[in-house]
């Protein structure tokens, strides 16, 4: 129950951080494509430092490039399922749907994370992952000033994907360590695909890419210092 906790106590912390910052008009103006750019390399560094070569060493180089491509491919048929059905959508329910999206295997990921190797070994992971979902999640909230969802439901869906996918995680502890890295894995490919398609919408459609641009740097320079001081 440990890595389930672990994984809820930091998607509830981040959305309530997430939340307030929203409704704050100086941070708003930085909700979308800054927020959307440091989330997006966070994203992207979890995947490629992370996660990609522990899949390599477990797995071999075909079948990690297989799960890993494996992910990336749901998240781009599920997006494109999404503007089937909403033809009109802005941003928010797109970055909505990637969030739900991504979240349920990086749940798992981090969940397998802490259950495998405890909270210590976990801690880089918890770090990046957290620093991710601040402006992830402050994007999503800000991203549509026109969003008529209801608050609670905008906040399940920020809030309630990690933990299942944590739980799912213990469920399978007890499976085929390949099976648990091939979807690990599968996580990261996930991960990546968020980070390169999806978040750089956000800039596009606010025609600021020098904004999400500048952000990644940040965020890029930010889990390289957090490499260097964190444990291994």
């Amino acid at each position: 129950m440990g890595a389930i906790a672990v994984v809820t106590a930091m998607s509830v912390a981040t959305t309530v951080a997430a939340l307030a910052g929203a409704r704050a008009r100086g941070i708003r103006r930085l909700g979308g494509p800054w927020a959307a750019g440091l989330a997006a390399s966070v994203m992207l560094w979890v995947s490629l430092v992370e996660v990609a070569p522990d899949a390599l060493a477990q797995l071999g180089a075909a079948r990690a490039v297989v799960a890993m491509a494996a992910g990336a491919a749901a998240v781009v048929a599920l997006a494109r399922l999404g503007h089937q059905r909403l033809p009109v959508a802005a941003v928010g329910p797109v970055l909505g749907m990637a969030l739900v999206v991504h979240d349920l295997p990086e749940g798992f990921a981090l969940g397998a994370i802490v259950a495998a190797g405890g909270l210590a070994a976990a801690t880089p992971a918890i770090v990046a992952l957290t620093v991710h979902n601040l402006p992830e999640k402050l994007a999503f909230f800000t991203a549509d000033d026109r969003q008529v969802l209801p608050t609670w439901l905008l906040v399940a869906a920020a809030t309630v994907p990690e933990p299942l996918g944590a739980l799912a995680a213990v469920a399978g502890a007890a499976a085929s360590p390949t099976v648990l890295s091939a979807t690990t894995a599968g996580a990261g490919g996930m991960m990546a695909a968020v980070a390169l398609g999806t978040l750089p919408e956000v800039a596009r459609r606010a025609q600021s890419m020098r904004s999400f641009v500048a952000a990644g740097a940040a965020g890029t320079t930010l889990m390289a210092g957090l490499a260097l001081v964190l444990p291994a």
